[in-house]
Formats: structure tokens, sequence, C-alpha cells
């Protein structure tokens, strides 16, 4: 196999995509005939080797980490990382940091889970892996923040868990003082506020839980495992009220269409 460190692709049947498709017309993927990572530019039909140190990058496309995107190539210093415990992120386990198109450093390699940039804002997590006798990771010190393009924490690493809310570029749920006594809030990264301290438990990574913004209101759906239930909560967030607190809903059809709807006061309101 061969390991060029730039060259001209005379074939692009060649190439394999890693993180799924090409990004304004780069990518990061391997090449028939060649050895290791390249970034791939579509309308140059070029390739260049990423450094030696970059070449166990894992790339997902969910979550998404590792590859290119915006103008910066996401690499880590790690391969897939098996972890000694279940972890909800445990696919963007690694030591990530970004380059330019260049490979030049634009964030250093530091944070043990990461998430590429959308809207030019990135969820990741500094931290120290610790190797177990048995060749499995665990992590301790673990502090989740969001950052921007040049690496500034615009909501600084002091959080226990971190998630983007759906349909919000400004949103995300956070867990805060430790798991043991901690709590869910929400974070608004425009302004670093916490503008709800939660009183109820709700694990964004879990598959049948839901939480997005519609209009004014933010919306959590929390299945309750083993039960049977899911709980709808709805918050305005102009008025900074629960219109809707965990109170079981059902789903009807009206007009044609689905609502979402629950009994409040002995009166049915339709939640969306």
């Amino acid at each position: 196999m061969n390991n060029l460190s730039e060259f001209k692709i005379q074939d692009m049947s060649d190439v394999f995509c890693k993180q799924h498709n090409f990004s304004d017309g780069y990518c990061v993927g391997t090449i028939e005939g060649y050895d290791g990572l390249y970034l791939i530019c579509q309308e140059t039909q070029t390739a260049k080797r990423l450094p030696e140190q970059y070449q166990n990058t894992p790339i997902y496309v969910y979550p998404q980490c590792g590859g290119y995107k915006n103008g910066l190539v996401m690499v880590s210093l790690m391969d897939k990382i098996n972890l000694a415990y279940h972890h909800n992120k445990g696919s963007s386990a690694g030591i990530w940091g970004w380059t330019d198109k260049d490979f030049n450093i634009v964030i250093e390699p530091q944070y043990i889970f990461a998430e590429n940039f959308i809207e030019g804002k990135a969820c990741v997590c500094k931290g120290n892996w610790i190797q177990l006798d048995d060749g499995r990771y665990n992590w301790k010190n673990e502090a989740w923040g969001i950052i921007d393009m040049c690496g500034k924490e615009i909501v600084p690493c002091k959080y226990d868990e971190l998630y983007p809310i759906d349909d919000s570029d400004n949103l995300y749920l956070a867990h805060k003082g430790g798991w043991e006594n901690g709590i869910y809030c929400v974070v608004d990264c425009d302004t670093q506020n916490e503008i709800l301290q939660m009183d109820f438990d709700f694990d964004a990574g879990y598959m049948f839980n839901e939480m997005f913004v519609s209009e004014d209101n933010l919306f959590f759906v929390n299945h309750l495992p083993g039960k049977g239930t899911d709980l709808i909560y709805v918050y305005n967030l102009t008025s900074n009220t629960f219109l809707v607190h965990g109170m079981p809903y059902t789903e009807r059809t009206f007009n044609g269409e689905s609502r979402v709807v629950v009994n409040k006061d002995g009166e049915d309101i339709i939640v969306f």
C-alpha cells in the first residue's frame, strides 16, 4: 500500500468518504491502493495525508465527530476507545482538537469527548483518561462546555453533561452539581445564563426521550422505563413558567392531523 503525503487522485470512484459525504467540497476518507486517512478535495481531485499522530482518528456520522467541516479538520490523538462503562456520548471519546486544511493546529487536541461544530458551536468535555489493567478506559474530572471555532469557551467547561436542544441554536440541557446530588438545568449559550433549574430528571441520551423548542415553548417528553408511561413538560420561555408539568398525555387526531393532548383540571389541552 502507498502512503504518499500528497498526490492527484486518478479515479474519484476509488475514494471512500468516511464522514458520509463531502462538506463544501472536502472530506476525510480513504483511497483504494493508499494507506491511511486523507483530506480529499473534490474540485482539484487531490489528497493530502493526515499527519501520523492523527491517523487513527475515529470518524462517526452520528454523533458527528471527526472529519472535515466548515474549514476545519476534527482530529484525535487516540483511536476508537473501549470504555469501561457506558457513556451516552461514548462514540465521541478521544483526545480531540481541530486543524486547518494544511493541518496547522487551530484548537489544540485536549478534549476527552467532543462533537463537531454546528452553527459555529461545539460541545466539548475536558477531563482525564485512565487506562485500566484490562485495556479499557475510565474517565475522571468530566467537565462539559461549548466552544466557538477559535476554541474560546462560550459556555465554561463546568457541567457534568451537556446536550443541544432540537430546533434551538442557543439552548442546551446541562447537568450540574455532580451525579449524586446535582440537577438538570437549561443553559442559554448566548448569555451564559441558566434560564431554568429543573426539578425532574431527564436522560437526554435515552432513545425514547425528546426535547425541542417550538415557538416560545420548550418541550420535554420523558419516557419512564418499565412503567409504560410518557410524561410531558412544557415550559414557556416568555413567561418563564411551566404550562404543563409532568403530565401523562395521549395522541389524538384532529382534522386529519395528530395532536398531543393532556387533561388539566378536567379540560383537554392541545399541547402540540
